[in-house]
């Protein structure tokens, strides 16, 4: 991806959508989930070292370095959840003093046949695009949710939502951004920027003794990444084939993966840093975004598609940019995916969306009015 034109998506959110001061100091990515298995090669890795954050009254932090993260087929093992509750950024906030959990989680899954999560962290591996310290720092913050006293200092307007059915069944797909995390989120289910919005329900869920939770066939939805809290920003990712996979459930539901009270420091306000990652990950996804759907999504900020976002096309020269095409109207521009296999290569007409998360329990209020 060109540098230039994801530094202008980044000024148009900050000065646009987002406020800058938001953005962290564009920390280093999270880690990734190592990962085994068959699929081929390509397992989660670290996230990129992150550089200094844009602001609009003084100079960015530095940026951690990324984890690295293991190697392996896509779809393997994901990272386990372990203690996380004590340390020193241990949060002391209202709001969860009486939710026992590893992960600030708002509500007390303990138990129940029925129970909502939302990604707290959000690691993406691939496509590479969204590995940049830049636009991965406007993700993080979006993903993190809005609970300062907790320790969690993000604007909380990107929320990817998860609704477990313990027999067998999930519901995943975008939330609106909240006021407040308490109060519960709602699944978007309408249509935005002409195309239909909706999460996606499966019943092919399986939760095995020890809480390993895994959606092995993969299915359709668009996932809105809303950039301010009025839901009137937002990128759409058209995501086929969708898979949650190895994603460890805590003993009492409550949590993904975990927060790393121990390792951050109070020195710089319990913020990610220095290597260190808010949220240690423990689950993973994976699916595909094919290239002309990418090319049917408008990034308004950078007035171009999404296609010419992931791959660094130079563009057709029209407003809004969008891909190239040859002279039978075929994009130009090749993917790492085949959408027609389901497999790497062959077609190239996609690009391959890998990435891991942590999870906290919220509570889900259905989808959104």
């Amino acid at each position: 991806m060109r540098l230039a034109g994801l530094s202008a998506f980044v000024y148009s959110a900050c000065f646009g959508a987002l406020a800058c001061d938001d953005v962290e100091g564009v920390t280093g990515g999270a880690g990734g989930v190592a990962t085994t298995g068959g699929g081929g090669t390509g397992g989660a890795t670290g996230g990129a070292g992150g550089t200094g954050g844009v602001s609009t009254g003084g100079t960015g932090g530095t940026g951690g370095t990324g984890a690295t993260g293991g190697t392996g087929g896509v779809g393997g093992t994901g990272g386990t959840g372990g203690a996380g509750g004590g340390g020193s950024c241990a949060p002391m906030c209202a709001e969860v003093e009486n939710v026992p959990s590893e992960c600030i989680a708002l509500v007390d899954n303990k138990g129940l046949p029925k129970f909502g999560l939302r990604m707290a962290q959000i690691a993406f591996q691939k496509p590479t695009a969204l590995t940049n310290p830049l636009l991965s720092g406007i993700l993080d913050s979006g993903a993190t949710m809005n609970l300062p006293d907790c320790n969690l200092n993000g604007n909380g307007n990107f929320s990817w939502l998860m609704e477990i059915d313990t027999a067998g069944a999930i519901k995943t797909g975008g939330g609106k951004p909240v006021v407040s995390p308490t109060d519960g989120y709602c699944f978007v289910a309408q249509s935005l920027s002409g195309t239909a919005v909706a999460p996606l329900e499966s019943t092919d869920l399986t939760i095995d003794g020890a809480g390993l939770m895994n959606m092995p066939t993969g299915g359709d939805v668009v996932i809105p990444i809303f950039l301010d809290a009025a839901a009137s920003s937002y990128v759409l990712m058209p995501l086929k084939q969708l898979r949650i996979l190895n994603a460890q459930l805590s003993e009492d539901q409550n949590c993904v993966g975990h927060y790393n009270a121990d390792t951050l420091s109070p020195d710089n306000g319990c913020k990610p840093g220095g290597g260190v990652t808010r949220f240690t990950n423990g689950g993973a996804f994976d699916g595909h975004v094919t290239l002309e759907d990418a090319d049917a999504v408008i990034v308004a900020a950078l007035n171009q598609s999404l296609c010419v976002l992931l791959t660094g096309d130079p563009g057709n020269g029209q407003t809004p940019k969008k891909c190239s095409r040859d002279a039978n109207g075929n994009l130009i521009a090749k993917g790492d995916w085949c959408s027609e296999t389901n497999m790497a290569g062959g077609c190239q007409d996609a690009l391959q969306v890998t990435g891991s998360f942590a999870a906290s329990g919220v509570q889900i209020n259905g989808d959104c009015p």
